[in-house]
């Protein structure tokens, strides 16, 4: 399975006002669906995550606050959401 780099994810991470979406959660979703898919941290598949925070700059951290790209090993669409419940919650 190859897993290829998700780019320019933070032109993507924008609250409505256009600033970065600090704070918000990122998310994907096998694409034309509501089924969620699980992102990789990097390109051998490992570690995949649910969700990833956005920071102050846009872009998608891990659990321990380090900036990476997400990788992707299937057609998905990237959703944003402006806080960890609904992100949980896929509303």
């Amino acid at each position: 399975m190859t897993w290829n780099p998700v780019s320019s994810i933070s032109q993507y991470a924008k609250n409505a006002g256009g600033a970065a979406a600090a704070d918000y959660y990122l998310k994907f979703y096998a694409a034309g669906t509501s089924t969620p898919i699980l992102m990789a941290a990097d390109s051998t598949g490992s570690p995949t995550l649910a969700k990833a925070k956005v920071n102050s700059l846009g872009y998608p951290v891990n659990g321990s606050d380090a900036v990476f790209v997400p990788h992707m090993d299937q057609n998905y669409r990237l959703v944003l959401y402006a806080n960890d419940v609904d992100a949980d919650a896929n509303t």
